[in-house]
């Protein structure tokens, strides 16, 4: 199998990209969901939030919300946008199936337990093959 360029269409590449294009208006502080779509109607730019939630996740919004975000994407100009979508349209890429052990979300797995809502009493655990197992709740999750 060729050599696959897993950050060609990464996610975190794509938003350091509009980064750079001074497309991403970004927010550290701590923030409720509730407060997230005020934030995200109130601007044009795409939105970065670094601790989104009780779990202080990382969460992008907008990320295609203008053409110029758009453009960027398909890595055109504006004024070649639309020859270009129809242009990769008529031409579709060939899926290639990546096996799992090769995979770059294997790249970080769970172990322990994981709750599975927040304030319930049940709890879920993965093991280190990704299957679900009954765990008491005193188990801290930890990183591999």
């Amino acid at each position: 199998m060729a050599e696959i360029d897993f950050e060609k269409y990464r996610l975190r590449t794509f938003v350091q990209k509009l980064i750079e294009m001074d497309e991403v208006e970004i927010h550290d502080q701590p923030l409720p969901l509730t407060k997230l779509s005020g934030i995200i109607e109130a601007t044009t730019k795409a939105i970065l939030f670094k601790n989104a939630g009780p779990e202080r996740v990382e969460l992008v919004a907008k990320v295609a919300g203008s053409r110029r975000r758009l453009a960027a994407a398909f890595n055109t100009s504006e004024d070649k946008l639309y020859d270009t979508y129809f242009a990769r349209k008529a031409n579709p890429q060939k899926v290639v199936e990546v096996p799992s052990d090769e995979a770059p979300v294997q790249a970080v797995r769970f172990t322990g337990t994981i709750s599975t809502c927040r304030g319930c009493r049940s709890t879920r655990s993965m093991n280190s093959t990704g299957a679900a197992t009954s765990a008491p709740p005193s188990t801290t999750p930890s990183i591999q």
